[in-house]
């Protein structure tokens, strides 16, 4: 457990330098990571969308960024390119009742 925890703050420490901000792990959590967003698979791409928050926050710009750069990686997963991309949430669906999450 100890090396899944050190793990974590490794990659909290990498993605801090991604985004460019001078936080705390615990405000990075706070603040980006809890972002509510989705996976879209198709044959030949893997699409990571985070949804904006509804209210505005001073390191979307940050993570938009970082998506980019992300982006232009030119990363593979499965013979899949991924895409990291900043969106806002989608209106929800009127029949299905699971789409307003």
């Amino acid at each position: 457990m100890t090396a899944f925890k050190l793990t974590f703050l490794n990659l909290c420490h990498v993605l801090l330098g991604h985004l460019g901000l001078k936080m705390e792990v615990e405000t990075l959590i706070d603040a980006v990571l809890t972002l509510p967003g989705e996976r879209v698979v198709t044959p030949t791409t893997e699409t990571v969308r985070i949804y904006r928050p509804d209210r505005g926050s001073s390191t979307m710009a940050a993570v938009e960024r970082a998506c980019g750069v992300l982006t232009d990686r030119k990363l593979y997963r499965d013979n899949r390119a991924l895409r990291f991309e900043v969106t806002s949430r989608p209106a929800p669906d009127p029949v299905d009742p699971r789409s307003d999450r």
